[in-house]
């Protein structure tokens, strides 16, 4: 029986090699002062349920404002001595038709582009361009404001987060967090968003309406005035390391809520995994506690011209502690027919 040997120089130019060649595993490019670029190999733990997905974006959040700002993301603290974390405030997503964030597989291959930008002391702002990588490779450059809001390519998948530095103010409670910035962070040297481009307007109108949608807008008719779903905060699914219900978690708990009404509606599982999610948008008020019982309560719209366009809206509300969690509005192209609800 013959015995296989290596040397430490083999296996290490083998591991190098590898590591050089594997786009899951690639280092992060520095483009300019605000801006990373990553090649990235889709695994299983980044794609299938929509909070996998949207937790990899909050990575190369993180990553991105570490390596543009000289902090030290994951051990962060306040003047006090306290911990504090980059939280998630506000989520657009912005897609074309041909790269859904539900339908990444295996294998698939994406070049992902973040950039930062200065929200002052207590906020952090980041654009995200994800497309599927091309045949010839071209030089990154960075997300502006210009093409996120003006002039989109339909090919990619858009990101827009705005973080706000919190901590808590009762130890073990998620209840009443402040915003706590940490010390020593450097944003001063970040590009400042246009007034024209802040989603302050947004998610301040969300909350005070209870929706992203205009109720007036004469294109699209109620279909849903009322649809509850009610959800138990998950302790062994729905925490972070942190204690806190992750914010990619809500994500899945509104889809996965949504799929309920899809079926009251009449459509099948497989029209909604087929769906189209032009524009989802996600203001985060509150978080919640461990043991929260949460009400979802949904209302929808639809296109007049075109039935398969529309719009889907739900709030998350704590009733036991009467708290507005979120406000979150989808545009979604379906598979229905026309005829539809007629």
């Amino acid at each position: 029986m013959s015995t296989l040997t290596f040397s430490s120089e083999v296996l290490s130019s083998e591991i190098l090699s590898s590591e050089t060649l594997s786009p899951s595993r690639a280092v992060p490019q520095l483009i300019d002062g605000h801006s990373l670029s990553r090649r990235v190999m889709i695994t299983p733990s980044m794609c299938g349920h929509n909070s996998l997905f949207v937790a990899q974006l909050a990575d190369w959040t993180w990553e991105t404002v570490s390596t543009t700002c000289g902090t030290e993301m994951y051990r962060e603290k306040n003047a006090s001595g306290l911990s504090t974390y980059l939280s998630f405030f506000y989520l657009r997503m912005l897609a074309g038709p041909t790269i859904q964030m539900h339908q990444f597989t295996f294998g698939d291959v994406i070049d992902v582009v973040t950039t930062a930008f200065n929200f002052g002391t207590e906020s952090m702002l980041t654009l995200h361009r994800i497309e599927r990588a091309p045949q010839i490779a071209s030089a990154p450059r960075p997300v502006t404001p210009l093409e996120f809001y003006e002039r989109r390519d339909e090919s990619c998948l858009y990101v827009e987060s705005l973080n706000r530095w919190i901590t808590r103010s009762r130890p073990e409670s998620n209840e009443a967090l402040v915003k706590s910035s940490p010390e020593g962070i450097a944003t001063s040297h970040l590009p400042v968003l246009p007034d024209r481009y802040s989603p302050r307007l947004a998610y301040d109108l969300a909350r005070r309406t209870g929706t992203f949608h205009d109720l007036n807008d004469p294109d699209y008719e109620p279909v849903v005035e009322e649809y509850v779903v009610d959800y138990t905060i998950d302790a062994a699914r729905d925490l972070n390391g942190v204690r806190l219900v992750f914010f990619a978690s809500f994500v899945s708990i509104v889809d996965s809520s949504l799929l309920k009404l899809w079926k009251h509606l009449g459509r099948d599982v497989e029209s909604f995994l087929n769906r189209v999610v032009r524009d989802r948008q996600i203001c985060y008020t509150a978080n919640a506690e461990n043991n929260s019982n949460l009400r979802l309560t949904f209302r929808s719209w639809r296109r007049r011209d075109d039935r398969r366009e529309e719009i889907f809206n739900v709030v998350i509300r704590e009733p036991a502690r009467d708290r507005l969690i979120l406000v979150s509005t989808l545009h979604i192209q379906s598979e229905q027919s026309p005829n539809a609800y007629l």
